[in-house]
């Protein structure tokens, strides 16, 4: 959840971005598509912060991340721990 501590402020409270959160984290128990997931979560975050408007097509998610929180935040290593590879 880095993504999410990146793009709010400090003790900044969002029941909506929690509920966000928590369908993706149910969603990702039954997706066959994770790279499908990830850009969708990734788009829905960053409208639902402010960061892209909403209905405007993302054409590379990962890209417009990395530049909102500053950094490559995504990483095969990072990845196949989550998965427990």
């Amino acid at each position: 959840m880095e993504v999410v501590g990146k793009i709010t402020h400090e003790h900044e409270r969002s029941n909506n971005l929690f509920d966000l959160i928590l369908n993706y984290l149910k969603r990702l128990e039954k997706e066959t598509s994770l790279k499908s997931l990830k850009y969708s979560f990734i788009e829905d975050i960053l409208v639902l912060t402010g960061f892209w408007p909403q209905g405007k097509s993302l054409i590379n998610p990962d890209e417009k991340l990395n530049e909102v929180v500053e950094r490559n935040i995504n990483s095969i290593r990072v990845g196949r721990k989550v998965l427990g590879l």
